[in-house]
C-alpha cells in the first residue's frame, strides 16, 4: 500500500512540474513534436521498437530572443526589435536615419536593414529613386515627359505627360502644351489653334464660343471657383436678352447654387463652407443630418454624430487629440479612444492616451494586467511572456 502512494504521489509532483513548465497562449514559443502528428491505434499493432514520442516543454525565461535585444534606448527588457528598428536596425545603435524631406525619402528598417523609401511630395507631386544611389534620395520627380509614371517612362516626342500617363484622356486632344476638348474650348474649337472670336458683341456676361466644335454659339461666362453666370430667365438668344443675368455661385434667395434653387420661407442663400472641404458654396441652410456650427459670419456644416471636433453638439471638442498612440473619434454623438495597434489605455486616463506599450511591457503584456513573472527579469516579446525549452516530456 505505501509504495502504491509513493508511486501515485511520484505521479502527481511529475504533473506539477509539467504544468509549471508549460505556458499558456501568452507567450512565445509553441509545443513541439519531433514524432510528427500522433497516431491512434490498437495497442496490440503497435510497434515496440519505435522511439517514444518527445515533447518539448517550455519554461520562463529573462533570456531575449532573437531579433529581440535590449539596447540603450530600451524601457523595458528585450524591447527593441532589430529587425524593424529604424535607430536599432540589425544592431543596437544603428540608426537608418529616418525621413528626410530635403531628399524626398525616408529611411526604414527592414529584416535588420536600413533601406529608403520615396515619400508624398507638397501638392501631390511624385519623387523616384532612379539613379539608384541612396545619398541622393529620390532625386527625380515623375509627371514628367522624360519619366512620366515612372522612371524611365519616356514620353514620344509632342505628346505631354498627363496624370502620370503620356498622352491625353479622351475626350480631350494633345494641342502641343495642353490637353483640351475640341468640341466646347474657346481656344482650339474643332482643331487645335482655332480660336473663336471674342470681339463680336454679345449680351451681359455672355460670350460667343465653341460649342459642338463650331464658333458661334452663344455661352454664359464662366470662371471655375469664381463666378458662374446663368441665364436663368431663358432669353438668351431672344432679342434684347438681359444675358446671363445670375451668378449662381453668389449668394441670392432665389437661385441660391443653381438656377430655380429657391431657399425656403424663413431661410437665406448665405456661403457655407463644409466640413472638410476648402471651398465655399452659396446654400439656403445645412443639409439634412449636420448642423451649422460656424462663428463670426462663417457658415459651416458638420455631422455632430461623426465630428470629433463637435461632437454630439457644437463647439464639443474629444478629449485626446494630442495624446500619445491614441486617435479620438465620435460615434454616434459620443467620444471615443481608439488607439494604435500594440498599444491600450489601461489607466482609463484620455489625456496621457494610449500610455501602455502591449507587445513590450511585462506588466502588461498582450493585455492590461497580464504580467510576465514567472521568473525576474522575464521580457515581453510581441506581446507574449518569453519562455525557451526547458525539457523534454516523453
Amino acid at each position: 500500500m505505501l509504495r502504491r502512494i509513493l508511486s501515485a504521489m511520484a505521479l502527481l509532483v511529475g504533473a506539477m512540474l509539467v504544468y509549471a513548465c508549460t505556458t499558456t497562449s501568452r507567450v512565445v514559443g509553441e509545443i513541439n513534436s519531433d514524432a510528427g502528428p500522433n497516431v491512434f491505434a490498437p495497442a496490440d499493432d503497435a510497434d515496440a521498437s519505435s522511439p517514444a514520442e518527445v515533447t518539448t516543454a517550455f519554461c520562463p525565461t529573462a533570456e531575449c530572443k532573437a531579433p529581440f535585444a535590449t539596447c540603450a534606448s530600451s524601457t523595458f527588457p528585450c524591447d527593441v526589435d532589430l529587425d524593424e528598428d529604424p535607430h536599432n536596425c540589425g544592431g543596437c545603435g544603428l540608426d537608418c536615419g529616418g525621413a528626410d524631406p530635403t531628399l524626398g525619402a525616408e529611411f526604414l528598417c527592414n529584416a535588420g536593414a536600413c533601406e529608403m523609401k520615396c515619400i508624398a511630395q507638397p501638392g501631390g507631386y511624385v519623387r523616384a529613386d532612379c539613379d539608384g544611389v541612396p545619398d541622393n534620395g529620390c532625386e527625380t520627380f515623375l509627371g514628367t515627359t522624360e519619366n512620366c509614371g515612372a522612371c524611365g517612362d519616356r514620353c514620344p516626342d509632342g505628346e505631354p505627360c498627363t496624370y502620370g500617363k503620356c498622352g491625353c484622356p479622351p475626350p480631350t486632344t494633345n494641342c502641343g502644351i495642353r490637353c483640351v476638348d475640341l468640341t466646347s474650348d474657346d481656344q482650339s474649337c474643332g482643331t487645335c489653334f482655332a480660336p473663336c472670336d471674342g470681339t463680336i458683341p454679345a449680351p451681359p456676361n455672355a460670350h460667343y464660343g465653341c460649342a459642338a466644335s463650331t464658333c458661334g454659339e452663344l455661352k454664359c461666362d464662366h470662371v471655375p471657383g469664381y463666378v458662374q453666370y446663368e441665364d436663368c430667365n431663358g432669353d438668351l438668344k431672344a432679342a434684347g436678352s438681359d444675358g446671363c443675368e445670375i451668378d449662381v455661385l453668389a449668394p441670392n434667395d432665389d437661385h441660391c447654387g443653381a438656377c430655380g434653387s429657391k431657399c425656403p420661407a424663413g431661410t437665406t442663400c448665405e456661403y457655407y463652407m463644409v466640413a472638410k472641404s476648402d471651398t465655399f458654396e452659396p446654400r439656403c441652410s445645412c443639409p439634412a443630418g449636420t448642423l451649422d456650427c460656424g462663428f463670426s459670419g462663417l457658415h459651416l456644416c458638420v455631422d455632430i454624430s461623426s465630428d470629433a471636433f463637435n461632437c454630439g453638439a457644437c463647439g464639443r471638442l474629444c478629449p485626446g487629440l494630442d495624446a500619445p498612440h491614441a486617435q479620438p473619434s465620435c460615434v454616434g454623438g459620443g467620444c471615443k479612444l481608439t488607439c494604435a495597434d500594440g498599444y491600450a489605455d489601461c489607466n482609463g486616463n484620455v489625456a496621457d492616451g494610449c500610455e501602455v506599450n502591449l507587445l513590450s511591457d511585462p506588466q502588461n503584456c498582450g493585455g492590461c494586467g497580464v504580467a510576465c513573472d514567472g521568473v525576474a527579469g522575464q521580457a515581453c516579446l510581441a506581446g507574449k511572456c518569453a519562455v525557451e525549452p526547458c525539457g523534454d516530456i516523453r
